[in-house]
């Protein structure tokens, strides 16, 4: 361990050496950086600077910068190493993430625009600063686990007040230039348009997944980006998003956006219409938009329930008029938000005739059911929150567009008859309606009497509510169901059924935290003889007999009995599913011991019971059929999880070393490689060595690949959605367990009816000699059995282009990682017609320069749920 102390606060931290990488995250072109620990154990970003004019600059920059997404420094100056050395030092907070690119490659476009607003709220702030930072790129952006972007490396940044571009002492421009605007390479003065070009080339790359300007090396950019035009934009992009990417990229900065405020406000407009259209397209009427001020979505008293709530309001329907909201940012403290909701149809409610107080007062609710089951405490609607056309009634959540009035629901005043009453009195017009009716409603409004008026209404049945409207601290009837069913289990005479739901129930409670879980009722006496019983008592109550009992429980523990019940698979040990279904995230974890000591079979037929069980949950199809232009695309689900990518002998492969990935959104993966018949569609010629209309597609470059995927709207997966979506749930080397099998793929071994273990055995036995003698061909995609995930090929026939370029394992636990930027050449995997058992296993990666051609080289598409 090394230290460093800094203006009297020692900082500790593992150097790094030739055979640990110690606590080193990176390094640039002026300085290292380290995860460090601070005296008071505080975890930091300490970065050594080179002792240059330029390293200095960054200190007196971040010292003047204090951003919510801009890195923040807590220390800077010059340090003395535990060598008693000098050098200079900057202290930062440290930001655990991934750069922008990994971060965003699957997330939805609305998603990463938001980033970008993000971004450009900061390098705005940096300008009004008088800062540039000229050296943006994805790389010095990370995204934390709040999905909150953090603009690091100012190492090259600039004062406005400079009158020229400024030089490294070697008299080369300073960037990275990939991302320098033509000024830059032209050596011109700069201004903050600099900034902005960098910001749309970052905007063009990750909506795309390739650069605007290709280039191989300092000449070669500068060259492009001066005199050539951007790529082609692909078509599913929208052109109102492509137009805002090439005015960015405009090589004429008059004619590019002036700042980056005026960047930030083209995408905030270009979200603002998208939702809009989202909205009205959602609500088939007039819709308004309204953006909210920050403050008031976060801390206005009389926003309903504040802004939990106004999520919750989302979930509502007729004849509640619901609303929908876009945040832009992180949940709990967004950038902006905008609220759309449908304009009411009819009039503001006035007097209703007799015949309507039935339908009035049904409509009523019904809504205020739907508010019970989103969890609302409400009360009843007054009238300007009514509406009525002909005899249809729809209640709106707010007044009016007035966001900061008291609206409904919201937690105030519980609902009751008298209420309900007092509401219908003022809708009737007295001197029309039948005494009966007046009575009734006098009795229910003084008394809160409901039997008569339950009747007049016609509600023989409202579930548990009644309509006394006790819904505060009630319980849903599907909840009491459940219970129902969970003491029915209990008083079976099987005694594995009864420990299997005393396990889940406890496990219930571990998650529910509430101190009085249980309310105890008995039918004899109603009475209630434990009053303040817990979850414990369960079972002494069950074991003494009692007959005609049921329980009301609290809310929360309703809720999270019935979701572990629901959750559970049928199939599953108890303990397996508690230690590896992570509830908190929603996705299964295979990297726990208990997963890896199961066999291969065991994890091949969870992992299917995983895969149907998520679908159900979701209501998403196993399988889908997808046509484009008429040609079909079938896809297989592919559910979240955390779990080990790699190798298990480091020494024998090290640029695939073993390490955890988390992948945590479903998608869908082709449940074929893609047929040559699908690739003529699309792109006409057939350039596969082996010809056939069933078999897979090969002798294809990796460009040819993205163009395909960029007509067909598909995408091409990460190396680690297709590592986990080949095994198939296992550990194992291949997905039938670790013993190789030659009959069970199509593979060097199957055609030599012999195993072909290594490369040195594919000489050794003249199979590259031989093949053509042999007959050695691709098959007919699905020809062999699929893996637990009902997925052919995965392994032989043809590799299988990744989207991932080339470079070794990051050590780290990684959430759905992507390749880098650059690369050596592209990934890929899983071994073809013409490979040995060790190229053919899942972890095995190999690599091609993108304009390669070779005739055992297919790829397979997959695409979002």
């Amino acid at each position: 361990m090394a230290n460093i102390t800094l203006n009297g606060r020692v900082y500790t931290y593992k150097p790094l050496s030739e055979n640990d990488r110690g606590d080193f995250v990176g390094k640039g072109a002026f300085a290292q950086v380290y995860k460090a620990t601070a005296s008071d154990n505080s975890t930091v970003a300490l970065k050594i600077l080179n002792d240059r004019p330029e390293s200095i600059l960054e200190k007196e920059l971040l010292q003047r910068l204090n951003h919510r997404y801009i890195v923040r420094i807590l220390d800077a100056g010059r340090a003395v190493n535990f060598q008693n050395q000098e050098m200079v030092c900057l202290v930062m907070n440290y930001v655990e993430g991934q750069d922008l690119f990994r971060y965003s490659w699957e997330k939805d476009q609305e998603i990463k625009i938001s980033l970008m607003l993000q971004i450009s709220s900061a390098i705005q702030y940096a300008h009004e600063k008088q800062i540039l930072h000229r050296d943006l790129k994805p790389s010095n952006i990370l995204v934390d686990k709040k999905g909150e972007p953090c603009v690091l490396d100012f190492g090259i940044a600039k004062w406005f007040s400079e009158d020229r571009a400024i030089l490294a002492h070697s008299n080369t421009i300073l960037g990275t230039p990939a991302y320098m605007s033509p000024e830059q390479f032209k050596a011109l003065p700069l201004d903050s348009r600099c900034d902005v070009w960098a910001l749309g080339v970052i905007l063009y790359q990750i909506l795309c997944g390739y650069m605007p300007f290709p280039g191989n090396g300092y000449q070669e950019f500068s060259k492009n980006v001066r005199t050539s035009s951007p790529k082609p934009i692909p078509e599913t992009i929208d052109s109102a998003l492509q137009n805002i990417c090439l005015k960015a990229l405009e090589k004429n900065r008059e004619e590019r956006f002036q700042s980056a405020a005026e960047f930030g406000k083209a995408l905030r407009g270009y979200l603002k219409e998208k939702f809009l259209s989202s909205a009205k397209s959602k609500y088939q009427r007039e819709t308004e938009i309204l953006e909210l001020p920050c403050d008031l979505y976060l801390n206005n008293a009389y926003w309903p329930a504040r802004r939990n709530n106004l999520l919750q309001c989302q979930g509502f329907h007729k004849p509640v008029l619901p609303l929908s909201l876009f945040i832009i940012g992180n949940q709990d403290n967004p950038e902006c938000v905008f609220l759309a909701y449908p304009k009411p149809q009819g009039n503001p409610m006035g007097l209703v005739q007799e015949h309507q107080i039935i339908a009035l007062s049904e409509n009523i609710i019904a809504a205020l059911k739907q508010a019970n089951r989103l969890s609302f405490l409400p009360s009843i609607p007054s009238k300007e929150y009514l509406y009525v056309h002909q005899d249809a009634f729809e209640i709106a959540i707010i007044s009016g567009n007035n966001i900061e009035k008291d609206s409904w629901p919201y937690m105030g005043i519980k609902a009751n008859a008298a209420k309900l009453s007092e509401l219908l009195f003022s809708c009737l017009d007295s001197s029309k309606c039948s005494k009966k009716i007046l009575d009734l409603l006098q009795a229910s409004y003084k008394e809160e009497t409901v039997y008569d008026l339950q009747n007049l209404l016609q509600e023989d049945e409202l579930g548990e509510i009644g309509l006394h409207l006790a819904l505060t601290q009630g319980t849903t009837k599907e909840a009491i169901d459940a219970i129902k069913k969970i003491l029915d289990e209990l008083c079976s005479p099987f005694p594995l059924r009864r420990q299997r739901v005393e396990k889940l129930l406890l496990l219930a409670k571990e998650e529910t935290k509430e101190d009085t879980v249980v309310k105890i009722i008995m039918t004899q006496d109603n009475t209630d003889p434990f009053p303040e019983k817990t979850l414990d008592h369960w079972k002494y109550i069950i074991q003494g007999k009692l007959r005609y009992i049921w329980i009301v429980p609290g809310r929360k523990f309703a809720q999270n009995a019935i979701q572990v019940l629901m959750e559970m698979p049928q199939e599953w040990p108890i303990e397996l599913w508690e230690k590896c279904w992570n509830s908190s995230q929603g996705y299964l974890d295979c990297t726990q011991k208990e997963w890896e000591d199961l066999t291969f079979l065991q994890q091949s037929v969870y992992i299917q019971h995983y895969q149907e069980l998520y679908s159900q949950w979701k209501n998403i199809p196993v399988e889908k059929e997808t046509k484009v232009s008429g040609v079909s695309f079938f896809f297989r689900l592919i559910p979240p999880v955390s779990f080990w990518m790699g190798f298990e002998n480091e020494a024998l492969y090290p640029n695939a070393k073993k390490h955890k990935v988390i992948l945590n959104s479903p998608y869908y993966m082709g449940k074929f490689p893609v047929a040559q018949f699908q690739w003529q569609a699309f792109m006409k010629k057939n350039p596969s060595y082996f010809k056939g209309e069933n078999r897979p597609v090969e002798n294809i470059p990796w460009h040819f690949c993205i163009e395909f995927c960029q007509k067909t709207g598909f995408k091409l997966p990460t190396e680690a959605q297709w590592e986990y979506a080949a095994r198939g749930g296992t550990n194992t080397l291949y997905y039938w367990g670790d013993r190789w099998d030659r009959t069970k793929i199509n593979s060097a071994s199957y055609w030599m009816k012999k195993d072909i273990m290594d490369y040195s055995q594919t000489m050794l036995f003249g199979f590259i000699k031989k093949w053509q003698t042999l007959g050695a061909e691709t098959t007919d995609v699905g020809q062999f059995r699929p893996n637990a995930f009902g997925l052919h090929d995965m392994l032989g026939n043809v590799w299988e282009w990744s989207q991932d370029s080339y470079a070794p394992y990051s050590q780290k636990e990684q959430i759905n990682p992507v390749g880098p930027a650059q690369g050596i050449g592209y990934v890929i995997r899983g071994g073809s017609w013409a490979n040995c058992a060790w190229d053919c296993s899942c972890a095995y990666r190999d690599s091609r320069r993108p304009e390669c051609r070779e005739n055992t080289i297919g790829f397979r598409v997959c695409s979002s749920c």
